[in-house]
């Protein structure tokens, strides 16, 4: 998971920066992941809403870890960030870090 290369986290920050379009920047980023672990990736991001796409890959690059707990929380509840503020799963590791929970809407 941490052998993401600079050239990938310049693009993501391309990406937010500059807005370029997410198919271009999530298309460069998996040229850095082995072939089965981007087949697998390639899958995911098939079954996720656009507006969560980069910041998975944000998550996947391994540097990360508030990208990850993000990742993981929305993934869980269907990538609803509605449902990750209201989540019941008091006994999951994870429950006291989840986002969305604060005044800022991470």
């Amino acid at each position: 998971m941490g052998n993401m290369t600079p050239e990938h986290n310049q693009l993501m920050l391309e990406a937010k920066i500059n807005a370029i379009p997410r198919a271009e920047v999530i298309s460069k980023a998996l040229l850095t992941f082995g072939r089965v672990q981007r087949g697998q990736i390639e899958k995911r991001l098939l079954e996720m809403p656009g507006t969560c796409k980069i910041g998975y890959l944000t998550a996947m690059d391994g540097n990360s870890k508030a990208a990850a707990i993000k990742a993981f929380c929305l993934e869980c509840v269907g990538w609803n960030r509605v449902h990750v503020k209201a989540c019941t799963a008091l006994a999951c590791p994870l429950y006291s870090h989840r986002p969305f929970t604060g005044d800022s809407d991470e």
